[in-house]
Formats: structure tokens, sequence, C-alpha cells
């Protein structure tokens, strides 16, 4: 099991992400790190989705969408719906229109890992 998950958000920051990789899963907001690996990632706009589909690095991450733009992207194995976020709803939080970094950080405490570490994250 993992003990720790890291959420790196859209600020450019120079650090080793390899070894956060290696404490655990680590979930990227964006696109904004296009040279490193990711094992997931989180998008809600079309744009970003595409230039994620279109990145080399991004190959191999489960990218994470809400269910409109996971319906048009449905035939790409690495897109996935994101799960349902019950305190969004209770906080009346839009996934389509929330930042990328609010996605990534609520998918981070969905998977109840007792230990979040928060990177670029503005």
């Amino acid at each position: 099991m993992t003990k720790s998950i890291a959420v790196v958000g859209n600020m450019p920051i120079k650090w080793d992400f390899d070894e956060c990789l290696r404490l655990g899963s680590v979930i990227a907001a964006g696109n904004t790190y296009k040279t490193t690996a990711f094992e997931y990632a989180t998008a809600n706009t079309e744009q970003h989705l595409q230039d994620m589909l279109n990145a080399a690095n991004f190959r191999n991450t489960r990218i994470l969408v809400p269910d409109a733009l996971y319906k048009k992207y449905i035939f790409f194995s690495n897109v996935d719906c994101l799960p349902n976020f019950p305190a969004m709803k209770t906080l009346d939080i839009n996934d389509e229109t929330c930042s990328e970094q609010l996605l990534s950080l609520m998918l981070a405490c969905w998977m109840e890992i007792p230990r979040i570490y928060l990177f670029g994250y503005d």
C-alpha cells in the first residue's frame, strides 16, 4: 500500500520528482510538467487533455477527467473518469470549472492515503 502521495500543482518548481515517485504515487495537476512521467494526472479542459494525450511522458499516465470530458474521450485507454466527490457537491464546486489543482487534491483525499504532499501548488 502506498504510504504517501504527492500532488504537483501548476507552479513550475525545480524538484527531483523521482524521489516522490519512489515514496509513493504522484498526481500532476494539468500539463505543466511535460518532462516527467507521473502515475496520475487531472485535467478539466479539452485543450489540456489533448496536450497530455500528445505528450510522450503522459503515455503511461492515468489521466482523470470530469464525466462530460470522459464521454468524449472514452476510447483512449489512459483516460478515465474522476470518481464522485461528495464533498465537492456539498461545497458547491463544479469539477468542470474548478482548478486542476483542486481536482488533484480531491483525488488525493479520495484515495485515503495517510500523507499528502503538495509541490508547486498555489
